[in-house]
């Protein structure tokens, strides 16, 4: 089993949340936050990921629809006895 250091563990958490590291002071009752990047613009990228693959699907299910109501018009045709 490999096991992965705290290193390992820091730069996957940070690619994720910015969060690099937390520190709680123990003489203070304070807690420091080291952030690698903005914790918004990692929101907003995923946002923006979201939006695209979005705009993708609705693109796919105009395209398909047509074809879906065509099958259906098949499927009822042969249902009502035709060919």
């Amino acid at each position: 089993m490999r096991a992965y250091g705290e290193e390992y563990v820091a730069l996957s958490t940070s690619k994720y949340t910015g969060v690099k590291s937390v520190y709680k002071h123990v003489e203070g009752n304070r807690i420091s936050v080291h952030l690698t990047v903005d914790p918004v613009k990692i929101a907003d990228d995923k946002y923006n990921a979201l939006l695209t693959e979005n705009e993708a699907l609705k693109t796919l299910l105009a395209t398909t629809q047509p074809q879906l109501s065509i099958t259906q018009d098949v499927v009822d045709y042969l249902l009502m006895g035709g060919m």
